[in-house]
């Protein structure tokens, strides 16, 4: 009896510690720390603080989401075993369920109605999917502006207007700026690339589900279909027609992120032809 008073007295305290950790670490940049000092051109930089805005604000919601998980999970432990270990390890479990690889297909797996399941997925595809063209669109504003704003700096080195020094000042900052926005956008790929196979299972597995084929994704959606009366019962027809809509969604979603991948190579370029004028100047 004294071993169960212990435990349930440490196993508390164990998943405050866990939950300390999680809060500490969870709310880490994916992006790093900012790599731009700001001195001209904050006009430029702008749209990457925006992204970093947005990001912060993300994680704050994930870990929160994990810490939940974390709490739950490590509540059923303890009680289910009586001992901290048991607490420990449901926390763990459900950490991974508030942030893990299975997140998705966890999110809604307690819905039974597959139309309101599917059109779930296809809703967070939607947003994710915006999520990708806010980036690309700030990577582009960021390449826009830092390519005028290198062109007026030579152009006002050429006419004498700002020295040497004053230049490789304002290159030093542009060019750290164009770096960071592709970091970040690649960055991002790599989680787009993850959020895409994570969409993909879903299809394998609400396919699996309504025992039909996986529907191919396609890049182009597919022309809607004219509505019909409303009906209470899911038939094969309309959840096949779900399922291809969701596959057109990772398509979409497929596109949004080769736009990213294609601004980032623009800020790659543009850094190697900017070096080359600079060198030129002698």
């Amino acid at each position: 009896m004294k071993q169960f008073r212990t435990s349930r007295r440490a196993g508390p305290m164990l998943v405050l510690a866990c939950l300390c950790a999680l809060m500490g670490t969870g709310c880490a940049s994916k992006y790093g720390p900012q790599t731009t000092k700001v001195n001209y051109y904050s006009d430029c930089y702008q749209p990457i603080a925006d992204l970093r805005g947005a990001e912060k604000q993300f994680n704050t919601t994930m870990v929160m989401s994990t810490a939940i998980g974390a709490v739950v999970g490590a509540l059923v432990g303890a009680s289910q075993t009586n001992k901290p270990e048991g607490a420990i390890a449901g926390a763990a479990i459900g950490a991974g369920a508030g942030a893990g690889a299975g997140y998705l297909i966890a999110k809604y797996n307690d819905e039974q109605d597959s139309r309101v399941r599917l059109a779930s997925y296809a809703r967070d595809l939607k947003t994710d999917a915006a999520a990708l063209d806010r980036v690309s669109a700030a990577g582009q504003v960021a390449y826009n502006c830092y390519s005028a704003r290198f062109r007026a700096a030579l152009e006002d080195y050429k006419a004498k207007r700002i020295s040497r020094a004053e230049l490789d000042a304002r290159y030093a900052e542009i060019k750290s700026g164009l770096a960071e926005a592709s970091s970040i956008l690649g960055q991002t790929l790599d989680e787009a690339d993850r959020r895409e196979a994570e969409y993909r299972q879903v299809l394998q597995t609400e396919a699996k589900k309504a025992s039909r084929p996986v529907p191919p994704v396609q890049t182009v959606a597919a022309p809607s279909k004219k509505a019909g009366k409303p009906t209470r019962r899911v038939t094969p027809r309309q959840t096949s027609d779900q399922l291809q809509n969701l596959s057109n969604g990772v398509g979409s979603y497929r596109e949004s992120a080769q736009q990213v991948t294609a601004v980032k190579a623009d800020l790659d370029e543009i850094q190697l032809q900017m070096d080359k004028i600079m060198l030129a100047q002698g």
